[in-house]
């Protein structure tokens, strides 16, 4: 093998090792960002009131694919009283009735069937990280910038749905109509 060779093996190598420690890396991230979207679901319950008060069961609903993997189980099992609060992975728009909260994933392209559903249901918060969704007319729109989240609410969703935000969750969302 000559020399020029060997070169070029040598250099599709690195850059093979570099587009895959670049793939992991993004992998991570966008991991990492689930975790703190996960924590961010639970911490609404906090900042949002809904129509029937406090005695209400804290459920949470991930509607399509769960690209959270674990995180919400463990924030239970390891963080908040499983008697509280619960999640349920749903498939079908009829299975909608006992949430709270319900994360509209990505691999939902039927997102208007969904918002339809939900309207129909008043004291459910829609939330997804899907482009455009607060626009829409879902609830809370996660947002992902370099380095950190951010939230868009849809105040007529949320006045739809019979939802208050406190005033500290209103400082740190950017609002829509």
């Amino acid at each position: 093998m000559t020399y020029k060779m060997c070169k070029n093996k040598v250099i599709s190598l690195f850059m093979a090792l570099v587009c895959g420690i670049l793939t992991c890396t993004n992998l991570q991230a966008a991991e990492g960002n689930y975790k703190v979207k996960a924590v961010f679901l639970f911490k609404f319950f906090k900042y949002i009131s809904w129509p029937d008060g406090a005695g209400m069961e804290k459920t949470i609903c991930v509607y399509g694919q769960n690209p959270f993997g674990k995180s919400l189980d463990y924030i239970i099992k390891n963080k908040l009283s499983s008697a509280e609060y619960k999640v349920n992975y749903i498939d079908d728009v009829a299975e909608v009735k006992g949430c709270r909260l319900l994360f509209i994933g990505k691999s939902q392209d039927k997102v208007a069937t969904v918002l339809a559903a939900i309207k129909q249901e008043e004291g459910i918060l829609s939330v997804s990280d899907i482009n455009g969704f607060a626009r829409k007319g879902g609830g809370i729109e996660f947002v992902d910038h370099p380095n950190k989240i951010g939230l868009l609410l849809n105040v007529s969703a949320f006045t739809h749905a019979g939802l208050n935000a406190s005033s500290k969750l209103m400082k740190i969302v950017k609002t829509v109509q």
